[in-house]
């Protein structure tokens, strides 16, 4: 098949002259652009700033959204528990009149008086020190006998409790900095600190505060287990989140992205449009002009030579007919109304177009097209151009001689039908492979760039699909996928 894509142009026979004849083997890429065509900007790319701004944005939220609910479900535990605690130490002080037990200290230090009940408040699970302070900041009873008598007057949270309010706070036992951590037992990491305000029976003032340190080890695991499962909805909800928005933002790039495509497909039609007109209608007259002078100087010239010339002139003269057409055609609307078309026959009758000129190139032509194929929906017309136009690159491609080979059969269930069209010409470079099938792409000096273009185009007006294979050196083949017409 082609070497290129643009599919149809001219091939200038050894020995014959003209400045625009192409140099042998020239294989440099070149891309064609008319002039006209405005420059359409390129949509930016989306998905890449998405996928970098929403992760950010998105890691952040939920990162902050599960520290607070993480921080706010911590606080929330630790002051229910802390209630709790300060009820029970409450009803335990209102047993006995704790208004006249803060004015007598000796009975706090009574076992069987209010220190009894004091006494009670170690036995509370987890309980690891307790202290009573009176009215005047002193402490008055402790399970350690050492703080007894001492006075703290800069202490806020005591403070915060003599006013009437429960202060609680979760720390951290660091016993290497702070001696007052000392009798926390190996291995406790966590404690809880409550300052109890103790009421008189008539709840019309503090009479004084407990202070107890306390390690609630199930209150912890029910903190840990409900930070865990906080943070595990954070990221479940963060990698969904994430992934719905960047399918949706994905999907909607893939949309602008074909829709840019169109855009530029559409003002590159325009473009050819007005280009191909204008040329049919400027040079029809004068070819024609020039064939009919050549056809009446091949009936009356004698020598071989100017026989040999006269024909060459109407074969190129021909050739830019069929460019004509090809631009004609590709820049030509889609018309709604197909018919059902015989693909077999179609190739067939194209072939017989070209066996004089492959004749002379020595190319011979093997088809082998499966009995009774069933018809396609299609534009006769536009199917016969696209044959030529695939026929006429695979001559020109095996300018010294070889095969092309030509098969048709069923494929996918019977619903398509599969045709390929297989040459021993020069090949496609790799490089190039990915660009033949854009429009005005060719490597020949002399070429449009629109031949493959036209031949894909025709095949996705009917719904079928094109794959391109090369080897350089060894060939192109050229698979064509139609539906079958009613499957």
């Amino acid at each position: 098949m082609a070497h290129e894509s643009s599919w149809r142009e001219p091939r200038h026979q050894e020995g014959s002259s003209g400045e625009n004849a192409p140099s042998t083997g020239a294989t440099t890429g070149t891309e064609f652009t008319p002039r006209n065509i405005r420059e359409v900007p390129k949509p930016t790319n989306l998905v890449r700033s998405f996928a970098l701004l929403s992760l950010i944005s998105i890691a952040a939220i939920c990162c902050v959204a599960a520290l607070l609910l993480s921080r706010f479900m911590e606080r929330a535990l630790v002051e229910r528990d802390a209630i709790v605690t300060a009820e029970l130490i409450q009803s335990i002080a209102e047993h006995e009149e704790p208004e006249l037990a803060f004015d007598r200290p000796e009975l706090l230090s009574d076992e069987e008086g209010l220190g009894e009940l004091f006494i009670h408040i170690t036995k509370i699970p987890d309980v690891l020190r307790a202290n009573v302070f009176a009215p005047d900041r002193a402490i008055v009873w402790s399970n350690d006998l050492a703080l007894v008598g001492r006075r703290f007057v800069d202490n806020d949270e005591l403070e915060e409790a003599l006013r009437g309010e429960m202060v609680v706070e979760l720390g951290k036992v660091a016993k290497s900095t702070k001696n007052e951590h000392a009798f926390f037992p190996d291995g406790v990491t966590d404690f809880v600190e409550n300052y109890v305000p103790i009421w008189a029976h008539d709840h019309s003032m503090v009479v004084g505060v407990v202070e107890i340190y306390r390690t609630p080890t199930a209150l912890f695991e029910t903190i840990r287990g409900g930070t865990w499962l906080v943070w595990s909805i954070a990221l479940a909800s963060g990698v969904f989140l994430y992934t719905t928005l960047f399918w949706v933002v994905h999907r909607a790039a893939n949309v602008m992205r074909r829709q840019h495509a169109l855009l530029v497909e559409s003002e590159t039609m325009v473009a050819v449009g007005e280009m191909a007109t204008a040329v049919a209608h400027g040079i029809r007259n004068p070819l024609a002009s020039i064939r009919s002078s050549a056809e009446l100087a091949l009936e009356e010239e004698t020598t071989a030579i100017g026989r040999e010339a006269t024909r060459d002139v109407i074969l190129e003269v021909d050739r830019i007919g069929q460019w004509l057409r090809e631009m004609l055609l590709f820049a030509r609307p889609e018309r709604g109304e197909l018919f059902e078309v015989d693909l077999g026959e179609t190739v067939r009758r194209s072939l017989d177009n070209f066996q004089r000129t492959m004749a002379r190139q020595h190319i011979e032509s093997q088809v082998h097209i499966a009995d009774a194929l069933p018809p396609v929906k299609g534009d006769a017309q536009l199917l016969t151009q696209m044959f030529n136009s695939i026929i006429a690159n695979a001559v020109e491609a095996m300018p010294n001689g070889g095969s092309l080979d030509v098969r048709a059969g069923l494929c996918g269930e019977g619903k398509e039908l599969e045709m390929t069209l297989s040459d021993t010409g020069a090949g496609i470079p790799r490089a190039n492979l990915d660009q033949v099938l854009k429009p005005f792409f060719t490597s020949k000096r002399s070429g449009l760039g629109i031949g493959l273009q036209l031949v894909k185009r025709i095949v996705e007006r009917h719904g079928g699909r094109i794959m391109l294979s090369s080897v350089e050196g060894q060939g192109t083949t050229v698979t064509l996928i139609y539906p079958v017409a009613g499957a």
